[in-house]
This record gives structure tokens, C-alpha cells and sequence, in this order.
């Protein structure tokens, strides 16, 4: 049978030295240290407050009129006036960006399909 290498039980010093942490206690255990008033008293106090300060700054704002001067409505509204294009085709290089480079695309694409097809009809490119 194998010795233990360790002791069944605490030494009595040793208990001695835990219970006196737990002896006189009359604060509660979250205020022992110096930082904890500071950490469970001051920080929950401020993030009330501050929410409290955040709900009504909100309320505030709610309640006040919606005012949009008339100058910046007629800005707004002088882009979607006289529509007879549609929007995508509305600047100078709306053209190019909208009608040639698609066409370009397509225009390349069918090429390279034919150019296979003509390839594997002719057996041109086929390993020997």
C-alpha cells in the first residue's frame, strides 16, 4: 500500500488563520476592502443618475415640433421634380457606367463562348 504524501487534515494554525477573517463581522461582505464602497455604493448611484438625466434629456426631445426650414425643402424636392429619365441614366457619365460597359460585358461574353465552342468543334486545344 502506497504512504500518502499528504495529510489527512488541516493543521489547527492553519484554521485558526481562516476563522479570524470570519470572526467579528458587522459590514456587510461586499464592504471589507477600501474600493469597495466606491464599487457597490458610488458607481450604482452614478449609473441611476445618469440614466435618469438620459431618460429626460429623451423626453425633451420628443416633445419638440419637427421644423425643417423651407429653403432646405425646396433643395430637397428640386432633384425629384421633371423626372422623364429614370435615375440611373441622370448624369453625364450615367451613359457609360449604365448602357456601354454591360454591353461590353455581354458583347465579350458571347465571344468567348463562341470561341470555345468553335475550339471543341475543332478539336483545337485538345491534349494529345
Amino acid at each position: 500500500m502506497t504512504e500518502l504524501t499528504e495529510q489527512p487534515f488541516r493543521p489547527r494554525e492553519k484554521l485558526l488563520e481562516k476563522q479570524k477573517y470570519f470572526q467579528h463581522i458587522q459590514k456587510p461582505t461586499y464592504l471589507k476592502g477600501p474600493f469597495d464602497k466606491i464599487t457597490s455604493v458610488a458607481i450604482p448611484i452614478a449609473l441611476a443618475a445618469s440614466s435618469l438625466f438620459l431618460i429626460t434629456l429623451r423626453m425633451t426631445e420628443l416633445t419638440e415640433q419637427p421644423f425643417r426650414p423651407r429653403e432646405k425643402l425646396l433643395e430637397k424636392q428640386k432633384y425629384f421634380q421633371h423626372i422623364q429619365k429614370p435615375t440611373y441614366l441622370k448624369g453625364p457619365f450615367d451613359k457609360i457606367t449604365s448602357v456601354a460597359i454591360p454591353i461590353a460585358l455581354a458583347a465579350s461574353s458571347l465571344f468567348l463562348i463562341g470561341r470555345g465552342i468553335y475550339n471543341m468543334s475543332h478539336n483545337i486545344g485538345k491534349k494529345e
